[in-house]
């Protein structure tokens, strides 16, 4: 695209958000207030334009996801005019603002990069942001996302500033209350990232965190403490290569990488597991290669990883019985089905796999497709399904069916046996959905179900990942009847390809996959988003 028309329609853009953003005068101070200083800009001068139009969008994104009011055009000429420099705490003495943001955009080449740093007076706390768009024109998406993590990172800051005063004016007690999720609670979506919502007092604000960009393209993900040193990674998986990630603020630094899996097999399920229980979990992969499985597990000795058992054909997961913890279950091929009907116990031998007790499921149920727990608040294990058809079930411990759903969820482009988009009686193929996961959030003693739900109108005809666009996740809980949403991420604006909840059930993991612009093949890029699920009220 032309330059010109580029900054025309950018003009455009900061013009309308321009006359529709809100402002405060410094007088009439009701709510926390937000100064926003002009950006520094490094590049060539044709570019200019970005240092106002950048401040001006995030100005305007900012006031619509909080209730932050963005101190107005006139009181920011004033600090200009006076003189009084870019100094936070001046600025904030100067008008009242109890945020002060300020940075710098710099256009190389073809590229732009924002930094920001917003100082929170109250606690004089600072946090920094950092966007890139690959050019001008992914400007605005850029801005978007720090609007997002920004105004995340001040509901929280807003959050802390309550809680510390309400706590001077009436000291609270010292046990920690864990909140329940609000039904029907969620989070409007901005492009492809995700929103943050406004909450009520008494529940902490659901933050929001988004990486940068992977050169990857993500299939499964997981999360828990590899290396036992007490410090969650998040385990990232593309077709064939493992890779771990430390994460530092809204980053995510590479910690290892596997590159020596099967030949030849394609990475379909990843789940961690301390079943060996000494303190670090191993990385349980299951792996496809023609029409059968070609598993392994991995596990830290302290400097590297070795392998605990290889390329056994099990497909193999991690599960937690009624009565006996979590175990390691498995399923194996058949000569004329992708999956053999039964699912068993495993026991690894010297790096072999060896058949245990078989697992009580419903018999057209596959490894991959339930999760046990008391989701009915009976004090007994139910099992929670999603069928090749896309559709949730939920049976009791006698197999019977006790709910049936109507929506669609978890289906993705993974599968085991051969290529094909037709789900029948008698298929050739077995789709790996997303993970039910099962979690007490709430702390009442009766689990959530969590599942991905597909875009509205999703069968399993579509094969292209831009069919996938739309999904969410969603927390559920049983009110006697049924399962009834009580919480959802809202619409994801990319191929929503793996989501994890860590063991603690504080932090949504979700795996996004979205194509290079102007690149017809290959060349994916990966995304992680985090959502604080749960905090503390003091």
């Amino acid at each position: 695209m032309d330059i010109k028309i580029i900054c025309r329609i950018f003009l455009l853009a900061c013009l309308a958000v321009l006359f529709t953003a809100p402002t405060a005068s410094a007088q009439d101070k009701v709510q926390p207030q937000l100064a926003i200083l002009p950006f520094t800009f490094n590049g060539p001068g044709d570019l200019g334009y970005l240092k106002e139009g950048v401040r001006t969008m995030l100005a305007s994104r900012i006031a619509a996801r909080t209730e932050v009011l963005v101190i107005g055009q006139a009181e920011r000429e004033k600090i200009i005019a006076d003189k009084v420099g870019s100094d936070p705490g001046t600025v904030a003495q100067t008008l009242g603002a109890d945020f002060v943001l300020t940075g710098s955009i710099t256009a190389l080449g073809a590229s732009v990069s924002i930094d920001a740093r917003l100082k929170t007076i109250a606690t004089n706390d600072s946090a920094s942001f950092f966007g890139v768009a690959e050019n001008q024109s992914g400007v605005i998406g850029a801005v978007d996302q720090l609007a997002l993590d920004i105004a995340a990172n001040i509901s929280a800051e807003a959050s802390k500033v309550r809680s510390s005063n309400q706590a001077t004016i009436a000291p609270q007690p010292s046990a920690v209350a864990i909140p329940v999720i609000v039904p029907g609670q969620s989070l409007p979506t901005a492009g492809p990232g995700l929103g943050v919502s406004a909450v009520s007092s008494t529940i902490p604000p659901l933050t929001a965190s988004r990486s940068q960009f992977l050169d990857m393209e993500v299939q499964v993900m997981a999360v828990g403490d590899v290396f036992g040193d007490g410090e969650e990674v998040l385990v990232l998986a593309e077709k064939q290569k493992i890779f771990f990630y430390r994460q530092e603020g809204n980053r995510l630094v590479a910690a290892g990488v596997i590159t020596d899996g099967p030949k030849f097999a394609r990475v379909v399920a990843l789940n961690l597991a301390d079943l060996n229980g000494n303190g670090r979990a191993e990385v349980y992969v299951s792996a496809s290669s023609g029409n059968g499985p070609s598993s392994y597990v991995v596990e830290w000795d302290g400097s590297s990883f070795i392998r605990l058992f290889d390329r056994q054909r099990w497909y193999v997961r991690p599960i937690e019985l009624p009565g006996q913890g979590m175990v390691l279950a498995g399923q194996q091929a058949d000569s004329e089905r992708p999956a053999r009907a039964g699912i068993y116990r495993m026991v690894n031998k010297d790096g072999k796999l060896q058949k245990g007790e078989e697992i009580v499921v419903p018999e057209e149920v596959n490894l991959y497709d339930f999760v046990m727990a008391d989701f009915t608040g009976d004090g007994q294990t139910e099992i929670a399904v999603q069928t090749q058809q896309s559709e949730l079930q939920l049976y009791n411990r006698d197999g019977d069916v006790i709910w049936r759903g109507s929506g669609k969820y978890g289906y993705t482009q993974r599968f085991i046996g051969e290529a094909s988009g037709v789900v029948s009686d008698h298929p050739v193929n077995l789709q790996i959905l997303t993970r039910l996961v099962a979690r007490d959030l709430d702390r009442d003693g009766q689990s959530e179900l969590i599942a991905m739900k597909n875009p509205g109108g999703l069968s399993s005809s579509f094969n292209t990942k831009s069919s996938f666009t739309g999904g969410s996740i969603n927390v559920m809980h049983w009110n006697g009847v049924t399962f009834e949403e009580q919480w959802s991420s809202g619409e994801i604006g990319s191929y929503l390809a793996t989501f994890q909840i860590n063991d603690a059930g504080s932090w949504l993991y979700l795996g996004l996959l979205s194509k290079k612009s102007g690149l017809l093949f290959g060349s994916y890029q990966s995304v992680v988003t985090g959502f604080a699920l749960l905090g503390k009220v003091n």
